[in-house]
């Protein structure tokens, strides 16, 4: 794999967009590698465009609510499972017992 920092800025801001825009099909984790991968490229080079700033730090931010979201439906829905009955059953994989 080519190492970012040898990127031209046009692939930079390439693939960045692709990541950024593939984060809305639910696949939040783009958001993440692309901040994780282009954040210390963007330090290392300030110079890079204003583009590739906007969607690294969106995609920061992107991935930081759905990480949120996340963790606040799995705190509700195992401090209510056992409340809420069988009403929810369709949402398990698996129906525990008890």
């Amino acid at each position: 794999m080519v190492k970012a920092k040898n990127m031209s800025e046009e692939e930079i801001l390439s693939i960045s967009k692709k990541m950024f825009y593939g984060g809305f099909a639910f696949l939040p984790w783009l958001w993440l590698v692309n901040w994780i991968y282009f954040n210390p490229v963007l330090k290392q080079r300030p110079g890079l465009s204003k583009k590739i700033h906007f969607y690294v730090k969106w995609s920061f931010v992107g991935a930081s609510i759905w990480i949120v979201v996340l963790a606040i439906w799995i705190i509700v829905f195992q401090t209510n499972r056992t409340k809420w009955g069988h009403k929810i059953d369709f949402l398990y994989v698996t129906i525990p017992r008890g």
